[in-house]
């Protein structure tokens, strides 16, 4: 997705709850695959609570984006460009 719309305004930001993962699994996985943008390990209570924030049920992978205008957008696929644009 990054080079895909790199042309775009846009922070990648990721997300890894604490359900079947520890922060050195998180760690290697982030250095293994090389992927750009903000990771944060977070536990499984505070993902709950940011889904409830955002009215999300979807199950992972999630994809959501935020507008500057606050829409948000969830998605279970990966999101287009045009949809992010």
């Amino acid at each position: 997705m990054h080079e895909q719309n790199k042309d775009l305004a846009i922070e990648f930001i990721y997300l890894c709850s604490s359900n079947k993962s520890t922060v050195d699994l998180w760690k290697n996985k982030i250095n293994e695959l090389k992927i750009p943008g903000i990771h944060i390990f977070m536990s499984e209570k505070i993902i709950a609570q940011l889904k409830d924030i955002l009215n999300a049920s979807a199950g992972y992978p999630s994809y959501a984006s935020i507008d500057v205008n606050g829409k948000i957008i969830i998605s279970m696929t990966s999101l287009n460009h045009e949809k992010l644009n």
